[in-house]
């Protein structure tokens, strides 16, 4: 998959988060891999990475796994939550 096929799914997909109240930073990772990145920064647990987890599992995105970046011991943590895509993914929205 071409770096900018995957901008244009982080796109719909970021268009998607946010019609939904997510709000996160979406971009390709950083190979050709099928795979983009869902960056929360210092979310709660519940609220913010459950939530979009849980909202990308609705449209047929596999999450492949999490990288915490930041944490302090409290329910609000940073992380990089990768996925696995598909160049349909919400292609009609587009």
């Amino acid at each position: 998959m071409t770096y900018e096929k995957k901008q244009e799914i982080s796109e719909r997909i970021d268009d998607y988060l946010r019609k939904n109240g997510m709000y996160a930073d979406v971009r390709p990772y950083w190979d050709d891999l099928p795979v983009v990145d869902v960056e929360i920064h210092w979310g709660d647990w519940k609220h913010e990475h459950l939530r979009t987890k849980w909202l990308m599992e609705e449209i047929g995105v596999q999450l492949i796994q999490t990288i915490v970046t930041e944490e302090n011991g409290s329910d609000c943590y940073s992380a990089i939550h990768q996925f696995y895509v598909t160049e349909d993914v919400l292609e009609e929205v587009a």
